[in-house]
């Protein structure tokens, strides 16, 4: 749908302003508290390297912009959420243009799988006791079909088989929910923890962003 990145792309002013405010905020802090904080930005549905790529130059700029009026130079770091099928696919491209990666398994199950957390409950028990399934994939991760594009050897796995250009995100891990509880693994060989602060919708839950 109309959400996440594709959000900025055709209203980029949502994402600069939050961007913005996140800039501000750090170099408040660090002029009150003398200590410095690094923003992490993540930037939600990104499906090509072209919109990381396109975005993280507006946020480039706003933090620029910041730097100007406080005469602060806050670090940040600005990567993505691979969420949808293609992105896995691509996540060689999208590692050239992000400082880490979380694997959103929520909405990468629904993708993948064609179902909705909103009506998949009526079906699913069902696909459980006539062996379809092995374990609800929303409860337990569907390995053979969601945990290929995941890679099985973790996040980081699938852009080294596929021999991604650059470089590979700086770090990655796996998010997704069992319940209400949030769920996070690092990645193979990153060690890197679940971060950032998702832009997006700002009606939306999460500051800027939606709740994964």
């Amino acid at each position: 749908g109309f959400r996440g990145c594709r959000l900025a792309m055709v209203y980029p002013e949502i994402y600069e302003m939050q961007a913005r405010a996140v800039f501000l905020a750090a170099a408040a802090y660090r002029k009150e508290s003398g200590k410095s904080v690094l923003p992490e930005i993540m930037i939600p549905f990104v499906i090509a390297g072209a919109e990381l790529q396109q975005i993280r130059a507006r946020v480039e700029a706003v933090a620029a912009d910041v730097k100007h009026e406080t005469g602060l130079d806050v670090p940040f770091q600005i990567g993505t959420m691979i969420e949808l099928p293609r992105a896995a696919l691509r996540a060689g491209d999208i590692a050239a243009h992000a400082q880490f990666f979380s694997f959103g398994t929520n909405d990468l199950t629904q993708s993948t799988l064609g179902l909705s957390r909103d009506d998949a409950g009526k079906f699913l028990n069902t696909y459980v006791e006539k062996g379809v399934f092995e374990k609800d994939p929303f409860v337990s991760m569907d390995l053979d079909g969601v945990g290929e594009l995941v890679g099985e050897l973790g996040p980081a796995a699938l852009g080294q088989e596929r021999e991604c250009p650059a470089r590979q995100a700086e770090g990655a891990d796996e998010t997704g929910r069992r319940g209400n509880r949030h769920q996070t693994r690092h990645g193979t060989g990153c060690g890197a923890q679940h971060r950032g602060l998702a832009l997006e919708q700002p009606f939306r839950h999460h500051p800027g962003g939606r709740r994964h």
